[in-house]
């Protein structure tokens, strides 16, 4: 589990990434964010407030491009491989097949 006092709630996230609430919701629950880098409350349900680490924020704003880019939805397990692979600007699906991307400074 993530811990740190420099952490970022749900809406500092959303807001740097532009990513929504409803998508990043929608990626965690979907393995394609790590549960690693967000503390999750004990309780489930509406009115717990997960804390993420700072370090989500390259990579969602990267998934955030690559998807906004594509005409139609990517499946979880590439979305997942991005966020791992984030800081390589690349994603090899086939040998002749590429998603690239230029990693935020």
């Amino acid at each position: 589990m993530y811990t740190s006092t420099k952490d970022l709630s749900s809406t500092q996230v959303c807001d740097a990434t532009r990513v929504s609430y409803r998508q990043l919701d929608y990626w965690l629950n979907n393995g394609v964010i790590p549960a690693y880098h967000v503390q999750l409350p004990s309780g489930r349900g509406s009115g717990h407030h997960r804390r993420w680490s700072p370090d989500v924020l390259a990579p969602l704003t990267v998934l955030h491009y690559v998807t906004a880019a594509f005409p139609m939805p990517l499946d979880t397990t590439i979305l997942a491989d991005i966020y791992i692979k984030w800081s390589r600007g690349v994603l090899h699906l086939t040998d002749d097949v590429a998603i690239t991307w230029t990693v935020p400074t």
